[in-house]
């Protein structure tokens, strides 16, 4: 008995691909597809029929490096989840919880001013991304900001004492 699944797949390395490699793409694949400009990584979302989980995994990496071939696009296949289809519509319409983070939580999580944290944010480099902004700032998730926090060198601080100051 053949189950729906639905494969994403993310490839590194992949430079932003002209309309006709889209098209040659899209005739082989019925996918959504994305690119991100600023990592070079292009991602493929489709279903596909199978009976088991493995070989549901097989055909979508064998799928997925035809299309590239197909469509003369270069990467790396870094990534594939291959869930259950059913599944995925009951999780959009039901999501999971995430622990959720604004500025301010950030800032007591790691003795810093809320100032600091927006530095931190345009800033460092390893500072996570938000996963949605709203009118009253950004929103990250609980466990990319422990991750950063546990990497994060804090620099002694380098504005003078209160009494180094009145002087």
């Amino acid at each position: 008995m053949h189950k729906t699944w639905q494969a994403t797949l993310t490839a590194s390395g992949v430079s932003a691909p002209s309309v006709e490699q889209y098209e040659l793409l899209l005739a082989f694949i019925a996918a959504t597809t994305s690119h991100d400009s600023a990592t070079s990584a292009f991602r493929l979302v489709w279903r596909l029929e199978a009976p088991t989980l493995a070989e549901a995994t097989t055909a979508a990496l064998s799928k997925a490096q035809i299309a590239f071939e197909k469509a003369g696009i270069h990467g790396t296949q870094e990534e594939v989840l291959v869930r259950l289809a059913d599944r995925v519509e009951q999780e959009a319409k039901h999501p999971r919880p995430q622990d959720l983070v604004i500025t301010k939580d950030i800032a007591e999580q790691l003795g810093v001013s809320r100032q600091r944290v927006a530095q931190l944010a345009n800033d460092h480099p390893d500072f996570p991304p938000p996963i949605a902004r709203t009118a009253a700032g950004p929103i990250y998730t609980q466990e990319s900001v422990s991750l950063f926090a546990a990497g994060w060198e804090r620099s002694p601080a380098s504005r003078p004492t209160r009494s180094k100051r009145s002087q």
